[in-house]
């Protein structure tokens, strides 16, 4: 599986002083990177780079993008990203609008999103038209908080039911449920979680298969702690060493699991 580390980017100056800091899945925001004058030089350290619209943060936060905005910057840089995902919207027909502006426009694949709110309106063909005609397609979370827990798991169910019997594969924006990615084959996730260490001040370690929180003094007295290291940055740094062990294991509990599907 692949753990694209959402808010990567705005952590690269903060990170440069270890010699070896590299990523290895990075998520990046078109919004961020719209306004920067040297993107190549603020995601180089990505090694596998996940290209977002960030439609929700564009809408609540009134910034003036398009679509059309969005398919200049991705002919300008579409070389540098392994995927680029649809700016999609609260309205399905202008969701499968912009799909299709963006492919005719840029000539690449666009990863297809979709939402509990088009299965909600029991529109499964939409469901069954991305997996028909896409191997790889998104589901997006935010509306994940006011669900229950039996749509949540009818949400997952199904769109998993429809992917593996099309073999497709599917990324699932912003969660990192440890409990959701062991039960369901995600191809790939994203969220800023890795950075909520830091945040917090606490130290986020994958032990025995599972995440434990620690509070600087709790680490400090169950591992040893460089005095020198006690910084909100090594924190963070930990922390990303952390999720790529959390990565490794959910990656080898899948290809066990799954393996027909991933086939």
């Amino acid at each position: 599986m692949k753990i694209y580390l959402s808010g990567i980017k705005t952590m690269q100056k903060k990170l440069q002083q270890y010699w070896d800091y590299s990523c290895e899945y990075g998520l990046v925001a078109f919004p961020e990177l719209q306004k920067s004058k040297t993107v190549k030089e603020n995601i180089w350290f990505i090694k596998d780079r996940f290209l977002d619209s960030w439609w929700y943060s564009i809408r609540i936060r009134w910034l003036e993008l398009s679509v059309m905005d969005y398919a200049n910057f991705i002919n300008q840089y579409k070389w540098m990203f392994n995927v680029i995902a649809n700016m999609d919207t609260s309205s399905v027909e202008e969701t499968l609008n912009n799909q299709k502006f963006l492919e005719q426009e840029t000539k690449q694949k666009i990863l297809p999103v979709y939402h509990w709110s088009d299965l909600k309106e029991w529109n499964v063909k939409l469901l069954e038209e991305y997996c028909e005609r896409y191997d790889y397609i998104a589901l997006w979370w935010v509306a994940w908080l006011w669900l229950s827990p039996k749509q949540k798991e009818y949400y997952l169910w199904k769109s998993f039911a429809t992917a593996i019997k099309h073999k497709t594969k599917i990324h699932w924006f912003g969660i990192t449920s440890m409990s959701h990615l062991i039960k369901y084959p995600f191809y790939s996730v994203d969220s800023t979680s890795w950075l909520q260490g830091g945040k917090y001040n606490q130290f986020t370690i994958f032990r025995n298969w599972w995440w434990y929180k620690y509070t600087a003094q709790e680490y400090r007295q169950k591992f040893w702690l460089d005095p020198a290291k006690k910084s909100w940055t090594w924190k963070i740094w930990e922390s990303k060493k952390q999720w790529e062990k959390f990565n490794d294991y959910i990656t080898k509990l899948h290809q066990a699991k799954w393996m027909e599907y991933r086939l």
